[in-house]
């Protein structure tokens, strides 16, 4: 088994920063978005439900793959090559290892996941998102698998 200090994975941190530029940017195009030096905000329907619905299943796929890798640099195991239910079997084992603060989050995180990829009329909404980050960046750095803070 290997240190926390092997834990750490810049690639998952990248990801996360990349993820939450561009969600804001899309949240705020006021922003970015300027007419004659004047910013203005742009409004399109349907973008405060498909824009955080799909950010919320971007961010479950990057904690999905920083867990694969924590449980491979600690454990040396592969757990979760099953076609379904992977990231569920990796909480579990993370979970009996005793590693999460509240395995609870964890499996909110992915029922929500799960729910807006598969279920119809399903979807996200900002803080709901801003939520699940926060979350994740808590857990992930308790980990140490990031360092940063958003």
């Amino acid at each position: 088994m290997c240190n926390l200090n092997c834990a750490y994975n810049e690639n998952i941190e990248n990801e996360l920063k990349k993820l939450f530029d561009m969600y804001n940017i899309i949240k705020s195009p006021g922003k970015y978005f300027s007419f004659q030096g004047e910013p203005f905000n742009v409004s399109l329907p349907g973008i405060c439900k498909i824009v955080p619905t799909l950010c919320y299943i971007s961010l479950v796929s990057i904690l999905d793959k920083a867990i694969e890798a924590y449980i491979r640099n600690l454990y040396h195991k592969r757990i979760g090559e099953e076609p379904n239910n992977k990231l569920k079997t990796r909480i579990e084992f993370l979970n009996e290892k005793g590693h999460f603060k509240d395995k609870e989050k964890w499996e909110t995180i992915r029922k929500n996941r799960n729910a807006y990829a598969h279920e119809l009329n399903t979807f996200s909404n900002w803080q709901d998102f801003e939520d699940c980050f926060r979350d994740a960046v808590n857990e992930l750095t308790q980990l140490g698998i990031i360092k940063a803070s958003f």
